[in-house]
């Protein structure tokens, strides 16, 4: 699922590339860090609670809030960032993208990348119901990396600081594209 998610993530880069102008790149260049964040944290929690878990199967997910209420919070703050839910800094990130869309008249591209984004929300909350309302199959869970452990909550800080006080970054964004 994470693999088809960074597909449709690398589409919405595209869009800010395809408005054309400067907004768009720097929308696209505020999404890649965006984007870098969301697959770090989504992916690295995924490594994590594979390994506990012995399995890479959604349906082992099931009742993980239990087991490990703290990799099952952090996975549910990745993938809703990553479907663009506010405050989280996918949601900026691809309100910006679509703005340049919109700007450079390109309302079916916008149109139909809002949809993909709704279908994208649709599994990213199927992961999310499983890890916190489907009875859990077994309830016993390994050691994790404590390493990775740390890493992801830096990263799931850095969603929340994007998201919530994006400004820093924006400038960061603004400096690199000043000569265009």
């Amino acid at each position: 699922m994470l693999g088809f998610s960074s597909i449709a993530q690398a589409g919405y880069i595209l869009i800010g590339f395809s408005a054309g102008t400067v907004l768009g790149i720097k929308s696209a260049l505020f999404y890649i860090l965006v984007y870098v964040l969301m697959n770090l944290g989504a992916f690295g929690c995924v490594a994590l609670i594979s390994d506990s878990l012995q399995s890479d199967a959604i349906e082992d997910y099931a009742g993980l809030h239990k087991r490990d209420p703290t990799s099952a919070f952090m996975l549910t703050l990745f993938l809703l960032s990553l479907a663009g839910i506010p405050p989280l800094a996918g949601f900026l990130g691809k309100f910006l993208l679509f703005a340049a869309a919109i700007d450079s008249k390109l309302i079916l591209l916008a149109i139909a990348a809002a949809i993909n984004s709704v279908i994208a929300f649709y599994y990213y909350v199927n992961v999310i119901k499983c890890m916190y309302f489907n009875p859990a199959k077994n309830s016993a869970a390994a050691p994790k990396s404590a390493a990775l452990q740390i890493a992801l909550i830096i990263t799931l800080i850095g969603i929340l600081i994007v998201g919530i006080w994006p400004g820093p970054f924006l400038q960061l964004v603004n400096a690199a594209t000043m000569n265009y």
